[in-house]
């Protein structure tokens, strides 16, 4: 009986979280499957585009997180 790959099992073969006999089976899988093979191009491509997203957060809500460490950090010390 063929084993069934998830998209699950695809992501942890790009993040390298498989062993080696999984790896081995998941590509002898990709190498039988074309559209697995398909999927996981897809989930690289994705990942890829990803990993290049630079986010850069609202200078406001920096400045509210600020605000609030301080005056946490302020009451922190005053009940020290």
């Amino acid at each position: 009986m063929q084993q069934v790959y998830t998209e699950d099992d695809l992501i942890r073969y790009i993040y390298n979280e498989v062993s080696t006999s999984e790896r081995l089976l998941i590509e002898n899988a990709m190498d039988n499957t074309p559209s697995l093979k398909v999927a996981y191009s897809q989930m690289v491509e994705v990942k890829s585009r990803m990993d290049n997203v630079k986010l850069n957060p609202n200078t406001t809500s920096v400045e509210l997180i600020l605000e609030h460490s301080i005056k946490t950090s302020s009451h922190l010390e005053a009940s020290l």
